[in-house]
């Protein structure tokens, strides 16, 4: 009995003396104990902060989708890329620092001195920081593929505008060299229905307008047709205002002849017409009407002497 109250009594000696000995251990790796808790305070601290960026850009990542705007899909290629080598070795630098932290408290976490929660372990920001470098290359290679075929797209639409273009460009050299052949009309009525047909064609023209506009719209032009497109461009705009101007002038002059003419034709058709009364009148000495008849070209010949 007095043998096992020795033994006894020596193994809490060796206990003892080694929970002093791995004590001593602790402080001379890790520090004072106050240093340990400011470490273990600023390691959860920068985990959360660093957890929080990369959940949240995983987020973003994974729901920002592919725009169809050539304008768009570059920024958001810039915007992958500002995260690639600017956000990401920054946020490599707090990693490394942050396991340097957990490697300083390791030996009070495996004491219990220190207790990091499990969704904020090393293990939960590596894989975090894996899953957030395997989202933004898979999201890059998309934008990227995503990119090359908008661009065979614009390449086929750009050239498919240039042909628009050309097409337009035919048509109003065709309505030019139309309305430079037309000629004058003789008469009021012909003007009458020159005139109208004139606005008709001032219809199709707004109609030739709305299209120039639609082929104006800008588009992402490859970079070998783009001199070829501008030069279109210019050149229908010129000959688009050529014929504008050109049917604005007809139309003006269309409409003075007009103008000048109507009076002249209701002249013209109240003298026929008194033509026809005279030449229809009984001249005979039986009309009894003869005596007034001479009595008016009496005045009317004294009124006319009167202006001579």
């Amino acid at each position: 009995m007095m043998e096992l109250n020795k033994f006894n009594k020596t193994k809490e000696q060796n206990e003892c003396k080694y929970q002093t000995k791995c004590g001593n251990v602790c402080l001379s790796v890790a520090g004072t104990t106050q240093d340990v808790d400011d470490k273990s305070t600023e390691y959860l601290r920068y985990a959360r902060a660093l957890l929080a960026w990369l959940k949240d850009h995983t987020t973003k990542l994974t729901e920002r989708g592919l725009p169809e705007d050539p304008m768009e899909i570059k920024a958001m290629r810039a915007w992958l890329l500002q995260l690639k080598e600017q956000e990401v070795p920054k946020r490599e630098k707090e990693k490394e620092a942050l396991l340097t932290l957990h490697q300083a408290l390791q030996v009070w976490v495996e004491f219990g001195r220190v207790r990091i929660p499990e969704e904020l372990s090393v293990k939960e920001v590596n894989k975090a920081w894996k899953v957030f470098l395997e989202t933004l290359m898979s999201k890059e290679l998309s934008a990227q593929d995503h990119e090359k075929r908008m661009s065979q797209e614009a390449e086929k639409a750009a050239q498919k505008k240039l042909s628009d273009i050309n097409e337009i460009l035919t048509k109003i050299r065709q309505m030019q060299v139309d309305l430079d052949s037309r000629r004058w009309p003789n008469s009021l009525s012909e003007l009458n229905i020159d005139l109208e047909k004139h606005i008709q064609f001032g219809m199709v023209l707004e109609t030739l307008c709305s299209l120039v506009k639609k082929a104006q719209m800008q588009v992402d032009v490859p970079a070998w047709l783009k001199e070829e497109y501008g030069k279109c461009l210019i050149e229908m705009d010129s000959e688009l205002e050529r014929l504008m101007d050109s049917s604005a002038a007809r139309k003006s002059h269309l409409e003075s002849l007009v103008e000048f003419l109507r009076p002249l034709e209701e002249q013209s058709g109240w003298l026929t017409k008194a033509i026809e009364r005279e030449e229809t009148f009984d001249w005979s000495d039986k009309n009894s009407e003869m005596e007034r008849k001479r009595k008016s070209h009496l005045v009317c010949d004294r009124y006319h002497q009167s202006l001579c």
